[in-house]
């Protein structure tokens, strides 16, 4: 088995680089290229962490290469994703993840979409997210929504006005619990806001259409009158730092829509491009890994495979093939529908 000349792991497009920092060129962020030229930009301006800039540049252009505890033999290669959540290609992967997390809890029950708005006013962006957070935690201390709501997830999203130069701040709150009288919701705001009367209500049975809800908002990033403006997309990363802007409360509160599975019975081994570089000291272990890693291409999520059985392998997230190579010839099983494959380190 030997390696193509031609190798993911080569890659190498036009990146963009910022300092020492280089922005990959991965083709998963190809439905997204200005936005995440945008994103790197601002990030740099908004000075984070070089952790996290050097891990949005990075995102999904390698593996991570981990090894079984137990059996030593196997090997698990998964892709080195950011988890950012001004990533696009993220936000998919983790729109799907909540939305199978949640699903087993989304079944007999009745829900209701509310959603709740702030009245417009010039303040910035972080005094407009403190001030909904603790209206909402006043809400929710109210009689009338202890007495018809049991728990719920809620979801904040965040606009800006380009004609008012004002920005928008709302809830998007799925609950569970009994009939809750719109105009008592819409008085209850009022007061814990000192004056916002804008709320919404509406029953639903389907936990599809719940499940829909939940991933749409949970994902939903910064829209254009945003990301078009660098100041204006600095303030908004400033706003949201180290802010959860996913909450589960009451009954709900132990829900973990963002579960993955554990890679406790595996120890890191290193990024994939050190474990196959020229002169590594396993070279029949590079020789799998590379081939692994080309077959993968930048489709497929995660890998696993078994030194005792080289010509077999595992994986997620895989497009349907015509005919697998010749060193991937039989029992390769599609996992994607696994929704807790330990795709990343948690």
């Amino acid at each position: 088995m030997t390696p193509s000349s031609s190798s993911l792991l080569d890659h190498q497009e036009t990146p963009v680089t910022q300092g020492d920092i280089t922005l990959s060129p991965s083709p998963l962020h190809h439905t997204w290229l200005g936005l995440r030229l945008r994103t790197f930009a601002a990030l740099r301006a908004a000075c984070v962490s070089e952790t996290r800039l050097r891990s949005f540049a990075l995102c999904g252009s390698s593996f991570w290469v981990w090894r079984n505890k137990a059996e030593p033999h196997r090997y698990l290669l998964t892709r080195n994703f950011c988890h950012d959540r001004l990533c696009q290609t993220c936000a998919s992967r983790r729109a799907w993840l909540i939305r199978s997390n949640l699903r087993p809890h989304l079944k007999s029950r009745d829900y209701r979409f509310i959603t709740l708005t702030l009245a417009h006013n010039d303040d910035p962006l972080k005094d407009r997210i403190s001030f909904l957070f603790n209206a909402f935690r006043a809400l929710r201390n109210s009689a009338s929504w202890k007495g018809a709501v049991t728990g719920g997830i809620a979801f904040t999203e965040i606009t800006f006005n380009a004609a008012t130069h004002r920005w928008h701040v709302h809830l998007h709150v799925v609950v569970t619990g009994t009939w809750y009288d719109g105009q008592a919701l819409r008085e209850d705001w009022r007061i814990v806001t000192r004056g916002s009367r804008i709320v919404d209500i509406t029953f639903v049975n389907n936990p599809d259409t719940v499940a829909t809800y939940i991933s749409k908002y949970s994902v939903k990033g910064p829209g254009d009158t945003i990301t078009h403006d660098e100041a204006r997309f600095v303030e908004f990363i400033d706003a949201v730092r180290g802010r959860r802007l996913v909450l589960c409360f009451g009954t709900c509160k132990n829900w973990r829509p963002l579960k993955t599975g554990s890679l406790d019975g595996w120890q890191h081994e290193g990024a994939i491009t050190w474990l196959t570089r020229p002169g590594a000291k396993d070279p029949d272990l590079a020789v799998v890994l590379r081939a692994a890693a080309d077959y993968a291409g930048y489709h497929v999520h995660a890998v696993e495979i078994s030194m005792l059985d080289p010509d077999a392998a595992h994986w997620a997230d895989a497009p349907e093939y015509d005919e697998p190579p010749d060193w991937l010839p039989s029992d390769v099983q599609a996992l994607d529908s696994q929704p807790h494959l330990p795709w990343s380190r948690s």
